[in-house]
């Protein structure tokens, strides 16, 4: 009893067919169908075509391939599109599509090996610039090929076209300074990072000039870098520096974490989303210094955009290597002294963008 209801329902409100492994999907509606293929055969699109509007044909000497995104027909606008894209003709009396053997088309084979695309992604981009129905293919991801079928006056053009697609995806160069300053040089030279860096004008001009000055500062012993990577991402990639620290002389080492990434926003700007995170260990105590933002940077420009404000108490050990094993001799010999630090780590960054998709 199921088995009849499902059948007169169908044959009621029409039907719909996907078949997975044709790449075949057919949806009938009131006044049409709507249909995707995905280079499957004609002949087989056209028979589930006609199996779905309960329209009974078979057809003869069709040997094509097509490929549909998902459209509407009425089943006259069917009949016309065939016509038109592959001469087609359909034959009322006996229910017959036939392909005339002195206008079947000569379709040509291309082979492409995409140098940046997936074949399977550079098929997609393929199929909607093109016509539907122009063109076939077959991609095959795990040998890096796409074949491409279409008529000799169009193969050059489509060939020419996956040449243009498969370009290399658009990504940033980064180049990253963290820097470690004394906050007393900074004051001596009139910066006043938190008070100015969120200004994007102003960001620009002061990261380029105070990064100029840290080769020299680094000399004189009041800078230092805690790191310089340079990493290329694409957009949404998320870059990961990690980085340990631990200076002679100074019992505690010091965990440098950065986290950052990237989106376009317009022709020249960048959004970058980062997060800083400085650790020391203090008498077997852990001080987390953190920062977490988000800055529009200006393609090519070095910014300064921003810095951990970092006052810490470090402890230096005083003592020869070969005494410190001799439990009398390091207590009369060795000693620790204790300093206070006070510093601004500052993150610069120069972004570029790089190869964009004509």
């Amino acid at each position: 009893m199921q088995i009849v209801l499902i059948i007169l329902i169908t044959l009621f409100f029409g039907a719909s067919t996907h078949n997975p492994f044709s790449g075949i999907h057919v949806d009938a509606q009131n006044d049409g169908f709507v249909i995707s293929v995905e280079d499957a055969s004609l002949s087989e699109t056209i028979e589930e075509v006609c199996w779905s509007m309960k329209r009974p044909c078979h057809t003869e000497n069709i040997n094509e391939k097509t490929n549909l995104p998902p459209t509407f027909f009425k089943y006259d606008e069917w009949l016309e599109w065939l016509g038109n894209h592959y001469q087609i003709k359909f034959y009322p009396a006996t229910q017959v599509f036939r392909s005339p053997t002195k206008t079947k088309h000569n379709l040509i084979k291309e082979a492409y090996k995409p140098s940046f695309q997936k074949p399977s992604e550079l098929k997609k981009q393929l199929q909607k610039s093109l016509d539907p129905g122009s063109a076939s293919f077959k991609d095959i991801d795990t040998l890096n090929i796409l074949y491409m079928y279409a008529k000799p006056e169009k193969i050059i053009k489509i060939a020419s076209d996956a040449r243009k697609l498969d370009c290399q995806p658009a990504h940033i160069l980064a180049k990253i300074d963290v820097v470690s300053v004394a906050s007393e040089v900074l004051t001596d030279l009139g910066i006043d990072v938190f008070g100015t860096w969120l200004k994007l004008n102003h960001n620009q001009l002061l990261g380029l000039e105070l990064l100029k000055k840290m080769t020299v500062l680094e000399t004189q012993g009041q800078a230092s870098y805690l790191a310089k990577p340079t990493s290329i991402l694409l957009p949404n990639q998320k870059m990961i520096i990690k980085n340990l620290e631990k200076n002679k002389g100074i019992t505690q080492p010091a965990t440098l974490d950065l986290s950052m990434q990237f989106e376009f926003q317009g022709n020249d700007g960048i959004l970058a989303s980062f997060e800083l995170k400085h650790v020391y260990l203090n008498n077997n105590q852990f001080t987390e210094h953190q920062f977490k933002n988000n800055a529009i940077l200006v393609n090519n420009e070095v910014s300064l955009i921003g810095g951990l404000r970092e006052k810490n108490n470090i402890y230096e050990n005083h003592c020869f290597p070969w005494v410190s094993h001799i439990p009398i001799l390091a207590d009369l010999l060795c000693h620790t002294t204790t300093h206070n630090k006070d510093q601004v780590v500052l993150l610069f960054i120069h972004p570029q963008r790089l190869q964009r998709c004509a």
